[in-house]
């Protein structure tokens, strides 16, 4: 980019290319402070409530969400912004079980204090999941944070998003859906934050959790991180994201388009009376289906005629 602005102000020539070249580079820092405000803004609105304590992120969204009861297992699942000292040793073992020898493999190298300081710094946020059928017994958990895409290189740049650190299960729940919905619990909260995207690091070499993310709807290598310098081989890992559609530009599109969204949801799951059983998983999946669908189709009316987007 600097070789193309050079080119274009160095066609006016004397003064005016040195004043064209001074306005530019000022709009361009104003745009950038003005972005870089109100992507602050977003993640502070994600993490904190009015009152500016930690924000239950999970409030409201419905109960079907936050159970699975499917393959013999029934686990629930809750919102921590911090770990209580006995979920903390489960979840730092666990992990060191995990990964300790992929963090060799990676030549990050395995760490306990880098570990136990992730777990304990202000900004986590855990989705803990325990099993209901052996007194709540906590037996997997998503470690994520609502950051923006350079936090992988320790730079406040790009698109806030939430950025997976972590996510485990104890051998007995793999393999049974109970990850997948654990995916699509942070996609919904994702979305509801406002946030761009799920970013998910995964260290080179590690193709089981690799084909494992592949598997899940929409995630594919952010080619996007280059932008502000990100290095897959230099960094030993590389970033994979579902990217969400932008919010329609349109104020009337996007009123049809969040109306024709709320009309595929009702479709799909009618108001049930109080005595109606639980929603399934396969509701939840159809569900998150039917939502991200609707938002693909919100962003492509942004660009239809009023018209095309009416018929």
């Amino acid at each position: 980019m600097k070789g193309q602005g050079g080119g274009g102000t160095a066609k006016g020539g004397g003064k005016s290319r040195s004043g064209g070249g001074t306005v530019v580079i000022k709009k361009t820092k104003e745009r950038k402070t003005s972005a870089l405000e109100g992507t602050i803004l977003q993640l502070r609105a994600a993490l904190f409530d009015e009152r500016g304590q930690d924000k239950n992120i999970i409030q409201g969204i419905a109960p079907s969400f936050l159970t699975y009861q499917r393959n013999g297992l029934n686990v629930g699942i809750e919102f921590s912004p911090k770990l209580t000292e006995d979920d903390m040793e489960w979840a730092f073992e666990i992990t060191r079980q995990n990964m300790e020898s992929r963090y060799d493999a990676s030549g990050y190298g395995w760490d306990d204090e880098d570990k136990e300081r992730e777990l304990t710094e202000q900004g986590a946020r855990f989705l803990l999941l325990r099993d209901k059928n052996d007194g709540d017994k906590l037996i997997g958990y998503a470690h994520f944070r609502f950051t923006v895409q350079g936090e992988v290189i320790d730079e406040m740049a790009g698109d806030s998003c939430v950025h997976l650190v972590d996510i485990h299960l104890e051998d007995p729940f793999k393999r049974k859906g109970l990850g997948k919905h654990a995916m699509l619990l942070l996609e919904l909260i994702a979305r509801r934050e406002k946030m761009s995207r799920v970013s998910v690091p995964v260290y080179l070499g590690d193709e089981e959790f690799k084909t494992w993310l592949l598997s899940q709807r929409g995630y594919a290598v952010d080619e996007s991180c280059v932008a502000f310098g990100f290095d897959a081989e230099m960094e030993g890992f590389e970033v994979f994201a579902k990217v969400f559609a932008p919010a329609p530009a349109k104020a009337t599109v996007a009123s049809a388009a969040t109306v024709a969204a709320a009309v595929a949801v009702a479709a799909v799951a009618p108001a049930a009376p109080a005595s109606a059983p639980a929603a399934t998983s396969d509701d939840v999946e159809k569900l998150s289906t039917v939502f991200t669908k609707a938002t693909d189709l919100a962003a492509d009316a942004t660009t239809a005629t009023p018209d095309a987007a009416s018929s």
